[in-house]
C-alpha cells in the first residue's frame, strides 16, 4: 500500500524576512513541514546539531538574529520559537 499525502489541504505560512535569510525566499508561501524541512536542512549544512546532546543545537550568527538564544532545545523550545516568525496565509477555496 502506498501512502500520498496531500499537502494542498495543510495550513500554508510566510516566514518573517529574518527567518528567510535561513531558510531562503525562493517560495513565498510554504507548509510548517517545507519550513521545518528547510530549517533543518541549514542546521545539517552548518554542522550546528549534535552540539551538547542530540536533543540541541547551537546557533550561529544567522540563527542568533533569528532565534534570540545561544543553544536550542530541539524538543521543548524550536518550534515556539519558530512559530514567533510564521504568519498563517488564508488561501480562498476555488469555486466550482
Amino acid at each position: 500500500m502506498r501512502i500520498i499525502r496531500n499537502f494542498s489541504t495543510l495550513p500554508k505560512y510566510k516566514v518573517s524576512k529574518k527567518l528567510s535569510s535561513i531558510i531562503g525566499n525562493d517560495i513565498p508561501i510554504m507548509t510548517k513541514q517545507q519550513i521545518m524541512n528547510r530549517f533543518w536542512n541549514y542546521v545539517e549544512a552548518k554542522k550546528l546539531d549534535g552540539w551538547v546532546s542530540v536533543r540541541y543545537i547551537r546557533c550561529d550568527d544567522n540563527l542568533k538574529a533569528v532565534l534570540n538564544q545561544e543553544a536550542i532545545n530541539c524538543g521543548t523550545d524550536l518550534e515556539k520559537m519558530l512559530n514567533g516568525h510564521l504568519i498563517e496565509v488564508k488561501l480562498d477555496a476555488k469555486k466550482k
